[in-house]
């Protein structure tokens, strides 16, 4: 049960909007539920029985491993299994990379973190690059602002003008 709980709260659902399913039916349910499926899912576990419920869970699971996105590779199941204290810590740095690099599944933002501990590089999403240096530079004073300005003006390269033909 308290799996059960924790994956609602993981994904953002309010418990007012699922507590009256019933613990059998949002068994089946929890680990799909984010906030853009919840209405959809709620809406079938609370219009079908918990056995259709279990059928239709596995149809989507069995559609969404079966579809890839045009030009991917193939992909292939890589399982891990964490402590209770874990949980949060791994699921809060996947969140951060999916806002960080613009991922839009889990596994993807996995490999993201994975990029940037291994290789040292990470994919920044324009929207939360600037987020963030806006977010800096407002904490900076007047003095300290243009000093960072002038150092990060040093180090971009110029772009070339067009010439006159």
């Amino acid at each position: 049960m308290i799996q059960i709980y924790d994956s609602v709260v993981t994904s953002g659902v309010k418990w007012a909007k699922v507590k009256h399913l019933g613990w059998t039916k949002l068994n089946a349910i929890a680990r799909l539920l984010d906030a853009s499926n919840a209405d959809q899912w709620i809406a079938v576990a609370s219009n079908h029985s918990r056995a259709e419920i279990k059928q239709l869970v596995q149809e989507h699971l069995a559609g969404s491993a079966g579809r890839k996105p045009e030009g991917s590779t193939a992909t292939r199941v890589k399982t891990f299994k964490f402590r209770d204290d874990q949980i949060k810590t791994v699921q809060a740095a996947i969140d951060t990379a999916k806002k960080i690099a613009d991922a839009e599944d889990d596994s993807a933002a996995l490999a993201v973190i994975c990029e940037d501990y291994a290789y040292g590089r990470t994919t920044l999403a324009p929207d939360w690059l600037v987020e963030t240096l806006a977010d800096y530079l407002s904490s900076l004073g007047a003095h300290e602002r243009a000093k960072f300005r002038a150092e990060v003006n040093a180090r971009v390269t110029p772009v070339a003008a067009p010439q006159a033909g």
